[in-house]
């Protein structure tokens, strides 16, 4: 009996506490980005949040591009969250660049967003309840010869004009971040 009482009472041998695991950089700082979005908009406004990102864009970004950023506009109720993942080198340029994923509302009607250099609209696709209009850019060559493309994805929903676009990911997966955005609470 008093064996096992030593045996209980002794510190070693008890019930042990499992020491907390440090939280993902990534996803600390991508609910910091949210969370001001959420808190800078009117209650009144949808904020859409995407429930995936790639691998490519789950870290906190690197020299030169840090990720996630967020950009407010009170005043337009827009917002603007950015996630970025290398840097390179386009061939001729003399500067960097860094590959993205950028979510934004816009003041402008889908049809009436941005017509950059070289966009060339593709077949729409039907998602999210409506027309989302598909725009491919020029293929952007790093000098090490990887091919990086730009895509814009441009609808309304519920009254606000959405753009989703980036420089890296391909159609499928950005699909894919379309399909999984949800409304926060």
């Amino acid at each position: 009996m008093v064996i096992l009482l030593i045996v209980l009472a002794s510190p070693s041998l008890g019930p042990r506490t499992v020491p907390a695991t440090a939280p993902d950089p990534f996803v600390a700082a991508d609910d910091a980005a949210w969370a001001r979005v959420r808190a800078e908009m009117p209650a009144s406004v949808v904020v859409l949040r995407p429930t995936w990102i790639p691998a490519e864009f789950r870290g906190t970004g690197q020299a030169g591009c840090p990720s996630p950023q967020v950009a407010v506009q009170n005043a337009d109720r827009t917002y603007v969250v950015s996630y970025f993942g290398s840097s390179f080198t386009p061939p001729n340029s003399g500067r960097s660049a860094c590959t993205r994923l950028e979510f934004k509302t816009l003041k402008l009607a889908p049809e009436d967003s941005f017509y950059g250099v070289q966009l060339v609209d593709q077949q729409p696709l039907s998602s999210r309840g409506t027309s989302v209009r598909v725009r491919f850019g020029p293929r952007v060559v790093h000098a090490n010869g990887a091919i990086h493309q730009l895509i814009y994805l441009n609808w309304t929903e519920a009254g606000i004009s959405y753009e989703l676009n980036t420089l890296d990911v391909d159609l499928a997966d950005l699909t894919r971040v379309l399909v999984g955005l949800q409304p926060m609470r």
